[in-house]
């Protein structure tokens, strides 16, 4: 999964010791860093999008970020 996030194809959910060289080196993008774990869930809680052109994302990923932002805010 790492992989294929880190050639933009998608969203990724890891641990941020996982991820955390990628995002310091911006080849990663945390989507929603304020976002925490529910206990009853394993793992961190974390979640990054990935996408080729962070400045200017495709209309149908900034779509597809926005509908999770939103999603995620209502847990």
């Amino acid at each position: 999964m790492l992989i294929a996030a880190l050639k933009g194809c998608g969203v990724l959910l890891l641990s941020e010791w996982m991820v955390k060289p990628y995002l310091e080196s911006k080849e990663l993008v945390a989507i929603l860093p304020d976002w925490t774990v529910n206990h009853r869930e394993n793992g961190s809680g974390e979640i990054y999008a990935i996408y080729k052109d962070a400045q200017y994302p495709k209309l149908n990923t900034r779509a597809f970020l926005d509908f999770m932002v939103k999603k995620l805010g209502q847990i």
